[in-house]
Order: C-alpha cells, then sequence, then structure tokens
C-alpha cells in the first residue's frame, strides 16, 4: 500500500492554498502517480486516456471539454504554488509536462498533513466522494475523533450552495463513506440545542448513535449530547475537566462562549484566582501527557525530538522547520536502595536555549538503542 500526503491547507477554506473538488481531484491523481523524485511526467492527452482507462469520475463527457478543465486545473494548482511545471507547455496537449509537487505548505495556523491510501481515488467513485472523504479523515486521528461541522460550514468548504452540500453529504451517508452522528446542548436557558454534526470515515462504535443525515431538525431521535462539560450550565462550578475541554476543543464557538465566561468569571478577584487555578491545573495535565507522548517517540526513534512551527518532529525528520525547542534524555544517577548503590537513569529534559540544529546536534546520543526501550512499559524508569 502507498500513501499520498495531503497538506491540511488544501481542505480548509480561506487560505491560498485552498483546493477547489477539481483541482484537488486532478492533484490527487497527479500526486499518485510521481516517482521517487516527487515529480509526475505527463500530457494533457495521457491525463484524459489514463482517466477514461481507469474509469474514473471524467469532469465532463466530451474529451475536449475534459481536456480543457485538466488544463485550468493544472494552470489553478501551478498559480497557487502547489505544483511546479519545470518542463513542457500546458497549452499543448500532447506535450509531457514535468510536474514536481511542494510540500510542508502553511498558512497562518495551519500546518501539518494527513497520509492517505493513493488508491482512494479508484475506490471512491467520484471527485466529491474523494474531497469530502479526505477532509473527515484528516480529523480521525484527533482528540475527538471527528469532524464537527454544519451543513454551512460544508457550504463553504465545497464551495457550494448549503443545499447542494446537504445533498453531497447525504449522498456519501447513503454509500458508507461516510458515517454521521448528530449531537444537542443545553443552552443557557437549559434548552436543548442541536449542535453540529459529527463526521468519522469509521461506524461509530455502539456505545454511540449512528444517525441517517436528514434536514428534519426535531428531537424526536435519541439524543446525543455533547460534552461541553458544564460550560453551558450557569449553575454548575467549572472544574478542571471543563478546561480540558476548553484547551483541547477545535469548535470555535464552544472556545468563544467559554471566553465569555471566563471573562466574567474573571471580574472579581476570588473568580480570576479560581481561573488561574483551574487553568495551571489543566495545563499541568496537558503538559504531562505531552510528555508521556514524547517520551514514547524518544524511546520509538532513540532519537532527539524537536518542536517546530510545524509539529513536533523527529530529529532526522528535520526539514528547516522553524525549531521551538527539543526533548532528550539526560543522564542522571538514581539511588537504587534494593541494591544501596546509584543507578544511571534517563530523564526527560525539554531545551528552548539552543534553536540552531547544529548546536542541538549535541544532545544526540551515540547510539540509538541507548534511548530505545525494548521493555513492555515504554514508561519505565522514568518515574
Amino acid at each position: 500500500m502507498s500513501f499520498i500526503k495531503v497538506e491540511n491547507v488544501f481542505l480548509t477554506p480561506q487560505n491560498e492554498y485552498h483546493l477547489s473538488v477539481n483541482e484537488y481531484y486532478l492533484w490527487f491523481l497527479l500526486r499518485g502517480l510521481s516517482n521517487r523524485r516527487n515529480k509526475t511526467v505527463i500530457s494533457i492527452e495521457n491525463v484524459h486516456q489514463y482517466m477514461k482507462s481507469l474509469q474514473l469520475d471524467l469532469f465532463r463527457s466530451k474529451k475536449w471539454e475534459n481536456k480543457k478543465i485538466v488544463y485550468e486545473c493544472i494552470q489553478s494548482l501551478q498559480s497557487k504554488k502547489v505544483i511546479e511545471i519545470v518542463r513542457g507547455d500546458p497549452s499543448n496537449n500532447g506535450s509531457l509536462l514535468f510536474i514536481i509537487f511542494n510540500e510542508n505548505l502553511t498558512s497562518d495556523n495551519i500546518k501539518g498533513h494527513e497520509q492517505l491510501d493513493d488508491l482512494l481515488i479508484e475506490t471512491l467513485s467520484n471527485k466529491e466522494f474523494l474531497y469530502i472523504y479526505s477532509v473527515v479523515a484528516k480529523w480521525e486521528n484527533s482528540y475527538s475523533g471527528c469532524f464537527l461541522a454544519g451543513y454551512e460550514d460544508w457550504s463553504e468548504i465545497l464551495d457550494c450552495s448549503i443545499n447542494t452540500a446537504k445533498n453531497r453529504i447525504k449522498k456519501c451517508v447513503d454509500n458508507k463513506i461516510l458515517y454521521v452522528k448528530n449531537s444537542y446542548y443545553n443552552d443557557k436557558n437549559n434548552s436543548v440545542i442541536r449542535g453540529v454534526n459529527h463526521y468519522r470515515i469509521t461506524p461509530f462504535t455502539d456505545t454511540e448513535v449512528d444517525a441517517e443525515c436528514d434536514d428534519d431538525d426535531s428531537t424526536d431521535e435519541e439524543i446525543v449530547h455533547e460534552d461541553y462539560g458544564n460550560w453551558y450550565n450557569y449553575k454548575a462550578l467549572l472544574d478542571v475537566n471543563d478546561y480540558l475541554l476548553y484547551y483541547r476543543s477545535s469548535i470555535k464557538k464552544f472556545k468563544d462562549d467559554c471566553e465569555k465566561r471566563i471573562s466574567r468569571i474573571c471580574k472579581s478577584d476570588r473568580g480570576k484566582k479560581a481561573h488561574e487555578k483551574l487553568s495551571r491545573n489543566a495545563q499541568d495535565i496537558i503538559n504531562k501527557e505531552q510528555e508521556e507522548s514524547v517520551t514514547a517517540l524518544i524511546h520509538e526513534v532513540g532519537d532527539v525530538i524537536l518542536k517546530t512551527d510545524k509539529g513536533i518532529i523527529s530529529f532526522n525528520e528535520y526539514n528547516n522547520e522553524d525549531i521551538k525547542g527539543f526533548w532528550y534524555f539526560k543522564e542522571v544517577n538514581r539511588f537504587a536502595p534494593e541494591i544501596n548503590d546509584t543507578v544511571p537513569e534517563n530523564v526527560l529534559e525539554f531545551n528552548n536555549n539552543f534553536l540552531d540544529i547544529d548546536k542541538i546536534s549535541a544532545f544526540r546520543p551515540k547510539s540509538a538503542d541507548l534511548w530505545k526501550n525494548e521493555n513492555d512499559d515504554p514508561f519505565a524508569g522514568l518515574n
């Protein structure tokens, strides 16, 4: 199985790299044909014949119209700096185009990528299915494991009307390409409000409720309450779990509502102190989870781990990213009462004083085996 590295900017609206459904479909096709040198060599005529031979979703049924859209998409991909044509003339359908693909694209806070099976273009029967599947797939490994969106969001993502977006999503659900769950929460008046839909590319478990995608906003169906903790229960005191939900959430409206409540709480000295304590405790938990994740990663790769503007990566994955700091194992001596002597122990350390890759290399182990952990417990010896 081969994978295609799909940049998150491609599928996120309102950035210079955002691709339309047609542009993404063609990019995915071309990327799947690339060689080990990250290059695809093909003509527009060959693209048309390739789409026909694999019975892919043509942009238009007429040959000349389909090739015209292929040409327009290639021009757009090039103008958005998603691809570069180093040789060949796109205006000539028979000209071989030497195409290379730009990677590690970022825009504001949008960064990262998702690895998708290159055969998806063949297994998913049309370009809308591939696009929608890709949008949801990138959230599979997130904290919630779901992509949360309303139909207005889908309308913006797919650049179509809300009714068209509803129809496209419904087709995906009907064809088991997506699985959807409706959610509800209580507002400040304790009224049940329908929230955004939760989408996955895999079925929800038995303890969760599968719901068909429909246009009925009634609440006769079984209600699934999204976990917003006590944020909308104004009679309840907030606790550290509520703050964890706030920090981990990617739902803009929910986070905005949380921040409004925090502003009200902090108007009094007592409320401000309570907020600061809960915020600090929640951040400590998140930092500990990150340390455990980084520790496990060091045990896996046996090398320094970098914190960069594009995420957490191993030393060998560094590709001129902006370094914010790094983690490494520092050897210390711990007294072991069972043998009445000291024993060496690896302790995780974070350093943001040295941000130059050459200086950081001095903290790497002499051998990866020194930091790798072959025990069942990846955190053994770190307590």
